[in-house]
C-alpha cells in the first residue's frame, strides 16, 4: 500500500500554506500536486526567467480532483441510483437537447465530466433554482448538495464562491495552460488571488473549506480498487465511501 503524500503541511512554502485540519482532509492526490506547485513555486524564486505557469495551473488541478472525488462521481452515482429508469432517460434527453447542459448530460451517461469552469458555471446556476423543482436536475443537484456539505451555499450565495471561482479559471488556468508564458509577477498576481491571506482567505481556500467543512478525514481503505488493484481511500458519511481515481466508476 503507497505511503500517503506529505502527511503534514509544514513543508509547503508561502503562500501555499493550510492549516494542518483542512491540509488533513484533503485527498492524498490533491495534497500530492499542491506540493508539487508549491516545490515549483520556491524553484522559481532563483530562476525568474523560467515559465511559471505550472505554479498557477497546478492548484486547479487540485481543485479539480477535489470536486471530482467528492462531488461530481458520487452525485452521478445517486443520480443513477435514485431515479427510475424512465425518469433518468428522460432527464437526460432534455440535458443533451440544450447546448448549456450537453456536457451534465454526456457526464451523467458515463461521458467524461464537465471542465472546471463549467462545473463552477453550474453551481452559480443554483442560486436562481428552487430545491424542490420536480424533474430539474439543477434542483436535484442543489438538494444533494445542502445534504452532504454544510457550507454547500456559499458556492451560490452571497459569498459567490462559485462565480468568482469561473472567472479566475477563465483568466488563470485557462490562459496559462495553453500558449502563455507566465512571469513571476503572473504567478504571484494568480497566487494572491488564489491563496489570499491569513485573514482573507483567497477563493482556493475558501473552495476547499466548503468541499471538507463538517465532514470526516478520509481514512486508508482495506480493500483494493475491484476493477485495477490500485490503493484506494475512504471517505466516512459518503456514498460511496471508497473511490479510485482510475476506475471512477458506481463499482468502486
Amino acid at each position: 500500500m503507497p505511503e500517503p503524500p506529505s502527511s503534514n503541511a509544514a513543508h509547503l512554502s508561502a503562500p501555499f500554506r493550510l492549516d494542518e485540519e483542512l491540509w488533513q482532509h484533503l485527498i492524498p492526490d490533491s495534497r500530492r500536486v499542491l506540493s508539487t506547485a508549491s516545490d515549483y513555486r520556491a524553484w522559481l524564486a532563483a530562476r525568474p526567467a523560467a515559465d511559471g505557469s505550472p505554479a498557477i495551473t497546478l492548484v486547479f488541478k487540485a481543485l479539480e480532483i477535489e470536486l471530482l472525488v467528492r462531488v461530481l462521481h458520487p452525485f452521478r452515482i445517486d443520480f443513477q441510483r435514485s431515479l427510475p429508469g424512465e425518469a433518468r432517460v428522460a432527464l437526460l434527453n432534455d440535458l443533451k437537447r440544450e447546448e448549456w447542459s450537453r456536457p451534465l448530460g454526456r457526464f451523467f451517461s458515463g461521458g467524461r465530466p464537465p471542465a472546471l469552469a463549467e462545473t463552477m458555471s453550474y453551481l452559480v446556476m443554483l442560486n436562481a433554482v428552487a430545491a424542490d423543482v420536480p424533474g430539474n436536475v439543477l434542483a436535484l443537484w442543489k438538494r444533494w448538495l445542502r445534504s452532504r456539505f454544510a457550507s454547500a451555499h456559499h458556492w451560490w450565495g452571497r459569498r459567490r464562491v462559485a462565480q468568482r471561482m469561473a472567472a479566475a479559471t477563465i483568466t488563470y488556468r485557462n490562459r496559462y495552460i495553453h500558449d502563455l508564458v507566465a512571469t513571476t509577477s503572473d504567478v504571484e498576481r494568480a497566487l494572491a488571488v488564489l491563496w489570499g491571506q491569513k485573514a482573507n482567505p483567497g477563493l482556493l481556500l475558501q473552495a476547499f473549506r466548503i468541499l471538507t467543512h463538517g465532514l470526516p478525514r478520509p481514512l486508508e481503505s482495506s480493500e483494493p480498487c475491484r476493477g485495477c488493484g490500485r490503493f484506494m481511500w475512504a471517505y466516512p458519511l459518503r456514498v460511496p465511501e471508497r473511490h479510485c481515481l482510475q476506475c471512477p466508476g458506481p463499482g468502486n
